[in-house]
């Protein structure tokens, strides 16, 4: 499962957490000190650490807040490497970015604690698929189609604990009075550097590349057209899923 979330260090606002595959789970962080504002990326990404897709939501977040951080700081992992390249590159210094533990970083511990308890009942619904003989993650369209089949359902979860994270009351701490995320967010004036249009571009170029639900992008529009031909609608709920997935994979067999 591939869930890519970013938080705010001093409100604890998560400013976004999304799914991208499901199969199987790497975790990552990346922290960002703004001037007065810490905040942190967490990501999951599957086995090929593809270090543009950890990039791009760097970039993103820095377009979205206005301004690069302060001090960008990843573990050792070479699925970081471009993001270190791309900080050094919005503050000209290699000195913006760090290397650090995972482990060190308590908001995002305390986060994945939080989040955890959410995620769990579609951990355990995919081990019950596997025990009942239903899903067989060594079986590459199996998984294609699981994947095509639950992760809107998977995001709707994530968006709910987003929503519910946002609106809860956090502790006073060391650097944050305490409060509710979206408040705090909101009535914090929070300055940064600010990255020219014409580096933002070149890093944008630098980790180009699509955003797929299966992980294969080819595979996107197989199971699209596949959808479209059989008639085969969008799941609202878990059952609707599982069907869609069986569907998927009775009509790519039928096809093969």
């Amino acid at each position: 499962m591939a869930i890519h979330g970013c938080i705010d260090g001093y409100s604890r606002k998560l400013m976004w957490l999304k799914v991208r595959v499901l199969f199987p789970v790497v975790l990552h962080d990346v922290t960002f000190y703004l001037q007065h504002r810490l905040l942190y990326i967490i990501q999951a990404s599957y086995s090929n650490n593809d270090p543009k897709i950890v990039a791009q939501y760097f970039v993103q977040c820095v377009k979205e807040c206005g301004h690069s951080p302060k001090l960008l700081r990843t573990d050792c992992g070479t699925e970081n490497g471009l993001s270190a390249g791309i900080q050094a590159l919005f503050h000209d210094s290699d000195t913006a970015h760090a290397y650090g533990k995972s482990t060190s970083n308590q908001r995002i511990e305390a986060l994945w604690s939080k989040l955890r308890p959410a995620v769990l009942g579609w951990i355990e619904y995919f081990k019950d698929l596997i025990e009942e003989d239903l899903f067989h993650p060594g079986v590459v369209i199996e998984v294609h189609a699981m994947r095509r089949a639950f992760m809107s359902l998977i995001n709707d979860t994530l968006t709910e604990f987003v929503t519910y994270w946002n609106c809860h009351r956090v502790r006073k701490s060391s650097d944050s009075p305490g409060g509710v995320p979206d408040v705090l967010f909101y009535t914090h004036n929070n300055a940064g550097a600010t990255v020219s249009d014409v580096k933002i571009a070149e890093a944008t170029a630098a980790c180009d590349v699509p955003l797929t639900i299966t992980g294969d992008n080819d595979m996107d529009e197989y199971l699209a057209y596949v959808m479209e031909e059989s008639q085969l609608q969008e799941p609202r709920d878990k059952l609707e899923a599982f069907n869609l997935y069986q569907a998927l994979c009775q009509a790519v067999e039928q096809r093969s």
